[in-house]
């Protein structure tokens, strides 16, 4: 309660400051059910934002967008943080990897049972990330635990930790229920490696930039088969590939955003960008 005092308050200075907000805005809708008194909170900021920066265009063009202004500025890759955790030249010990918060709407489940479904004793699983709820990780441990193949680490993982995760798998799958801007794919990305996640406008822009063979697409519920058919890719693909990360460079992007900001202070008003 307190914190949604103090953030009506901080509304209620910018607006008699005449000071503009610029909103970057990651998802057009809550995951999850917000409390009524966040909502309104939330309503309020919205309608004194004075332009918006989406990450892509199925942001914007997305029913519940609206209107508004708004500039596409895509998410950076995260070359940085993969370079900072240093090289290793393990072979990958895991062929399917989920990581990130383990949270209902990212669906950690169904790759769950999807896994399972495959025969193959060859194969392994890894999930690893807080689990928030803690029962609903708790829930995820005990459908595996009569599976050797499948890991599970229900732990945060620092940056470093996350990367030799990710470098340590043939493929990473993001089964969300909804995915319209992931950071987690772009890390797997930048890590060089390819990404299964269920199909949609966003999905599909992504995959247009940086191919089918790193943006591997499913349709409807995640099975077995797509996971096989999506490993069998992964093995036929040369190892030495990387994708194109350029047009996800910082400096360009801090560029874009310089600009925006800058629009908006001197003039209070920006273009529409379709």
């Amino acid at each position: 309660m307190q914190r949604i005092v103090l953030f009506h308050l901080l509304l209620t200075k910018l607006k008699l400051t005449r000071t503009p907000i610029v909103w970057t805005v990651h998802n057009v809708r809550p995951h999850e059910e917000m409390h009524p008194l966040v909502t309104m909170a939330l309503r309020r900021f919205d309608r004194q934002v004075q332009t918006r920066i989406v990450l892509n265009k199925a942001t914007a063009e997305d029913s519940a967008f609206g209107t508004h202004s708004f500039s596409v500025i895509p998410h950076g890759h995260y070359l940085p943080t993969v370079n900072a955790a240093g090289q290793t030249d393990l072979e990958p010990s895991s062929d399917y990897l989920f990581f990130g918060l383990i949270r209902p709407y990212k669906n950690v489940s169904a790759l769950l049972n999807a896994f399972i479904e495959l025969k193959d004793e060859n194969l392994t699983l890894r999930i690893a990330g807080l689990a928030q709820p803690v029962t609903h990780g708790a829930a995820l441990a005990a459908s595996a635990k009569n599976d050797s193949r499948v890991k599970i680490t229900l732990n945060f993982l620092s940056d470093d930790a996350l990367v030799q995760a990710i470098r340590a798998t043939k493929l990473v799958v993001l089964p969300y229920s909804e995915m319209n801007n992931s950071g987690a794919a772009l890390l797997a990305l930048s890590v060089g490696r390819p990404v299964l996640v269920p199909e949609n406008v966003a999905t599909r822009e992504l995959q247009s930039e940086f191919g089918q063979f790193w943006v591997q697409l499913y349709d409807g519920e995640l099975t077995g088969a797509i996971l096989k058919a999506s490993q069998d890719l992964v093995r036929r693909a040369p190892t030495e590939q990387s994708p194109d990360l350029s047009a996800r460079d910082w400096h360009g992007i801090a560029e874009q955003h310089h600009a925006i900001y800058a629009t908006v202070s001197s003039s209070g008003r920006i273009s529409r960008n379709s």
